[in-house]
């Protein structure tokens, strides 16, 4: 943390923070997903107690403005969720922040209210953040749950994940739905078993979010 070890000393865990942002949302989202990854696996900090940084008030420099950043809000909201059930807001006025926006930033914060009990529980998939690269996270508990997929680049890819624990952490075996929840799509669902693996394209600058669900 800025403070340095020696202010630290009297505490028991505390973890590092990008503060400075980078005022593009879709950069910032991978940044996000990044250094959570970091604290989660690098620094054993439990991802349950982490708390993502979104919206940074200040642009790295002293008195620095920022211009509030409206495009891709729903990558930067969804890379903050699939790291942990906890945020944080650095934000010094709401008067600057456009209703829309607003609304779109509410909307998640709702959403992830509604499926707590799956961000509670996580298991990355091994791709890191990077261009040309699908990464992601799963969310999983019972025989459902939630897959995150972001793709940074611009061009479609597909996402790969296997029904098993080791993969997603799916315990329970038989048959699955995986459906896409976000963003809306024409591709229906697909009924698959434990143990196959699912490719889902994901198109470029786009986060997405699959429901799996047993099929029993």
């Amino acid at each position: 943390m800025d403070l340095g070890v020696w202010s630290l000393r009297q505490v028991d865990v505390d973890f590092t923070l990008l503060e400075s942002g980078t005022g593009k949302n879709l950069a910032a989202g991978d940044l996000v997903r990044t250094w959570s990854r970091v604290r989660v696996h690098r620094d054993f900090f439990p991802h349950y107690l982490d708390q993502p940084l979104l919206f940074p008030s200040r642009a790295g420099g002293p008195g620095g403005a920022r211009n509030w950043p409206s495009e891709n809000i729903d990558y930067i909201m969804l890379s903050a969720l699939s790291s942990s059930p906890n945020q944080l807001y650095y934000m010094p006025t709401k008067s600057g922040i456009p209703d829309k926006d607003k609304a779109e930033i509410r909307k998640w914060l709702g959403w992830g209210r509604k499926n707590v009990a799956y961000l509670k529980v996580r298991k990355d998939l091994p791709d890191w953040p990077a261009p040309g690269k699908v990464d992601g996270s799963a969310h999983v508990v019972g025989d459902r749950g939630l897959v995150f997929l972001f793709n940074p680049g611009k061009t479609p890819m597909q996402g790969e994940f296997a029904l098993t624990e080791e993969s997603i952490g799916l315990k329970v075996k038989g048959n699955f739905r995986v459906a896409q929840e976000y963003p809306q799509s024409d591709r229906s669902s697909v009924r698959v078993a434990f143990g196959q693996t699912i490719r889902w394209e994901v198109p470029g600058q786009t986060a997405a979010i699959l429901r799996v669900e047993s099929a029993e």
